[in-house]
């Protein structure tokens, strides 16, 4: 169990998009699968990914994690589909998520980035989770859109919730890479 976040199981839940290509890093730079981990941190440090789900299994309820190799189960409403750079994930933005058991969680302090590639068909009704580690506004973590597509990231600092929204709305139909960093020294970056 995870004792950071005091809960048993870790859930990812999806919005209504076709397809997210999820990523979370730790440091104040994201991971860039593209041209490769070249990016550095103010310290030199090359930054890893300890979670990143391309969705390019094109059957099946599982899901692998390229950053652990760990297998997570998919459940709830979804369809494997054509995404932004091979396959991707449709989710009904109700019952599709990804479970992972809190103790093969990654334990995220300090620094840390989170990434996706979202394409909204259409906005929930609330804020709905991209990725949910969080612990009764206490402990941990939200990454989510607003029932108005805007991108929040909410998340726990000395017990106090803190949460940072953008101001503008992603599109509908559309790729949007959405991508906040959270430095404890500085506070919440929203790209």
């Amino acid at each position: 169990m995870n004792k950071n976040l005091n809960i048993k199981k870790l859930v990812f839940r999806i919005l209504v998009i076709p397809s997210v290509a999820l990523l979370v890093s730790f440091n104040n730079h994201s991971f860039n699968p593209d041209k490769g981990n070249q990016v550095k941190n103010i310290q030199g440090i090359t930054p890893v990914p300890v979670a990143w789900w391309t969705f390019d299994e094109t059957s099946g309820g599982f899901v692998k994690d390229s950053a652990t190799g760990i297998t997570d189960s998919i459940q709830g409403n979804f369809k494997h589909i054509q995404g932004i750079r091979r396959n991707g994930l449709k989710c009904d933005g109700y019952t599709a998520r990804i479970i992972r058991d809190a103790k093969t969680a990654p334990i995220i302090t300090g620094a840390f980035t989170i990434e996706a590639w979202v394409a909204p068909q259409s906005y929930p009704w609330n804020w709905c989770a991209i990725v949910n580690q969080e612990y009764e506004h206490q402990r941990g973590f939200f990454f989510g859109i607003d029932a108005e597509g805007r991108v929040g990231l909410h998340l726990a600092v000395k017990r106090q919730w803190r949460e940072c929204v953008s101001e503008v709305s992603i599109p509908f139909i559309e790729w949007s890479h959405i991508a906040r960093t959270f430095v404890p020294r500085t506070g919440i970056i929203l790209y």
